[in-house]
């Protein structure tokens, strides 16, 4: 069965595409910058809250994030 792997990507592309910094678009969403870094590495991911706020917050589909991949 295929599993969703968030494409950290994606949101890197969106957020230099706004022309906003780490620091600016985690001010938008009410997180710190580094966390916008972490996402944007593949360090972490996003909580469903968070992936929720950036979608309300650019109008991005939340399906732009993801990517199916191989299952387990």
């Amino acid at each position: 069965m295929p599993t969703l792997i968030f494409r950290n990507e994606q949101l890197k592309a969106l957020r230099e595409g706004l022309g906003l910094s780490q620091e600016e678009f985690g001010r938008r969403l009410g997180v710190t910058k580094q966390a916008v870094s972490q996402w944007e590495t593949g360090q972490t991911e996003p909580t469903i809250e968070s992936l929720l706020k950036i979608v309300n917050a650019t109008g991005a589909k939340l399906d732009s994030f993801f990517a199916e991949g191989a299952g387990r």
